[in-house]
C-alpha cells in the first residue's frame, strides 16, 4: 500500500489468477504506475500449479518485453496489441518455476521474519494515507524534469552511468539481472541525490 501510494495513484492488488483472466479479455496494465499482484504460493494439485506458472510466465514475460498478446477480430484482422505499461511487484511464497530466460526477467528479494520494521512499516502506512510520499514523488520528478529541460546531456549521461553499473553487476549470473540491479540501483542513487539536495536548502 505504501507502494502504490508513494507512486502516486491508487490501484487495487490482484490476484495472479485475477490479473490473467483481465489480460486474456484485452486489459492493460494502468500506465506509468506500480501494479501489485498478490500472490504466487504453492498449490494443492499439480494442475493447479501448472496453471499458475503458466501464468505467471505470460505476466511476467509480456511486462519484461512489453509485448501484448496478439489478437483478432471476427473478420480475421489483427487487432492493435495493448502491451503490459506498468512496473509489476508480486508477493509471492514460492519462486515460479521457468527456464533461466523467464527468471532472468525478474529480481527476487527474499524477506524473512524480521527484516522489516513494523514500527518503521506503520510510520509509512500512515504517510502514505497522508499523501506525503506521493507529493514526494511527485518533487521528484519535476526535480527530473528541470534537470531535463535545463542540460540535453541528461540522458546520455543516465544511460552511461546505467551502463556503468550494469557492468559492475554483471560479474554473475544472467545479464538480464545485471540491467534490472543497474536499473533500480541507478533510481535510488537520484532518490539519494535528490534528498540530499533538499535537506541543504
Amino acid at each position: 500500500a505504501a507502494l502504490r501510494a508513494n507512486n502516486g495513484r491508487s490501484r487495487p492488488t490482484r490476484q495472479l489468477d485475477q490479473h490473467c483472466e483481465r489480460a486474456r479479455g484485452g486489459g492493460v496494465h494502468p500506465r506509468r504506475s506500480l501494479f501489485v499482484v498478490d500472490d504466487y504460493s504453492p498449490d494443492a494439485s499439480k494442475v493447479d500449479a501448472q496453471r499458475r506458472a503458466s501464468a505467471a510466465d505470460r505476466l511476467i514475460r509480456g511486462s519484461a518485453n512489453r509485448a501484448g498478446r496478439g489478437r483478432l477480430r471476427p473478420d480475421g484482422s489483427q487487432r492493435p496489441a495493448k502491451p503490459p505499461r506498468a512496473q509489476i511487484l508480486t508477493s509471492a511464497e514460492d519462486i515460479p518455476p521457468g527456464v533461466e530466460s523467464m527468471r532472468a526477467r525478474t529480481l527476487v528479494t527474499e524477506i524473512s521474519p524480521g527484516d522489516i520494521s513494523l514500527e518503521k512499516l506503520a510510520a509509512l502506512q500512515e504517510s502514505a494515507t497522508a499523501g506525503v510520499l506521493a507529493v514526494a514523488l511527485a518533487a521528484y520528478i519535476r526535480w527530473l524534469a528541470v534537470r531535463y529541460d535545463a542540460d540535453s546531456r541528461l540522458v546520455g549521461v543516465l544511460a552511461a552511468e546505467q551502463a556503468r553499473l550494469r557492468e559492475q553487476a554483471r560479474a554473475e549470473g544472467h545479464p538480464r539481472h545485471a540491467l534490472n540491479i543497474a536499473s533500480l540501483a541507478l533510481g535510488r542513487s537520484e532518490e539519494r541525490r535528490v534528498g540530499k539536495e533538499c535537506r541543504s536548502r
